[in-house]
């Protein structure tokens, strides 16, 4: 993860500890939800480019998915679910997955054109370690005692695929302080990748000039920056959001996505969880 700090006089802070939880309802956004919660909080010259990035996600949409698509899209899930089972399976003494499962996860997400080496080692096969912690952040998977289990939600869900589909949805971003505001972020400038071009917003008044994107305006908003006081690039803040973008990548959100999201293409099945993870988290 990039590093990051709060900015002096910035806000900084999520809420609720920085954990997204689920909303009363699918597909319905809740009026007076986080997101006007984080625009409240919101101060400095990035703050109209966040106001933008939730104005093109337009979270006023109702979210409907049908069984088809949900079901491409969290097949690589409902697949690791299955082969831990809420039995688990061992980990190593130092805490990471056994060679075996490495390689399985890695055949499962066809890694041989994305990652170098045996695909056998977890501490040296980052987008299996990545979306490893990611999943446990998002409550698909708990490790107990040195075993790694499906927790017994997301077991229950193996089979429904729209169900897991708003499982995940409801339990993203992943991450607290930093790394969810971040993730929020990505997942505004997902929800508007197909919004209409004519919102022609500039970052900021004065960022817009030295080539910031409206994501790192919108996290100087929230009150982050780089080290030097700065305002964060694209790719840190893709970096501080790795583990919801590995979770978003993995479901097909994007095309060659490559590590953290890099050279992303947003898909429209992508658009559309975007949106119901935004509206689905109170």
């Amino acid at each position: 993860m990039a590093l990051v700090r709060e900015r002096p006089g910035g806000g900084g802070k999520a809420g609720d500890g920085g954990r997204s939880v689920p909303g009363p309802r699918r597909g319905e956004p809740d009026p007076d939800g986080p997101l006007d919660a984080m625009l409240l909080r919101a101060s400095g010259p990035g703050e109209e480019a966040l106001a933008s990035l939730v104005r093109r996600a337009r979270l006023d949409e109702a979210v409907d998915v049908d069984r088809a698509t949900a079901t491409r899209m969290v097949g690589p899930v409902a697949w690791l679910v299955e082969r831990v089972g809420v039995e688990g399976v061992p980990l190593t003494a130092a805490g990471y997955l056994r060679p075996v499962d490495v390689a399985a996860v890695a055949h499962e997400l066809d890694l041989a054109e994305e990652w170098q080496g045996t695909l056998t080692r977890e501490s040296s096969t980052v987008p299996v370690l990545v979306w490893r912690e990611a999943l446990q952040r998002a409550g698909v998977l708990r490790v107990v005692k040195g075993r790694l289990h499906a927790t017994r939600a997301a077991a229950a869900l193996a089979d429904d695929p729209v169900g897991l589909w708003w499982f995940l949805a409801q339990r993203l971003p992943v991450g607290t302080t930093a790394e969810h505001d971040a993730g929020v972020v990505m997942l505004l400038e997902l929800a508007g990748d197909d919004a209409a071009a004519d919102d022609d917003t500039p970052a900021a008044p004065g960022l817009a000039a030295v080539g910031h994107t409206r994501t790192g305006a919108a996290m100087h908003a929230l009150g982050w920056c780089d080290r030097d006081g700065g305002v964060l690039g694209t790719a840190e803040v893709r970096s501080t959001a790795e583990r919801t973008i590995e979770i978003l990548h993995r479901m097909g959100a994007y095309l060659d996505a490559g590590m953290l999201g890099r050279r992303a293409v947003p898909t429209p099945e992508g658009v559309l969880f975007a949106r119901a993870a935004l509206q689905s988290w109170r």
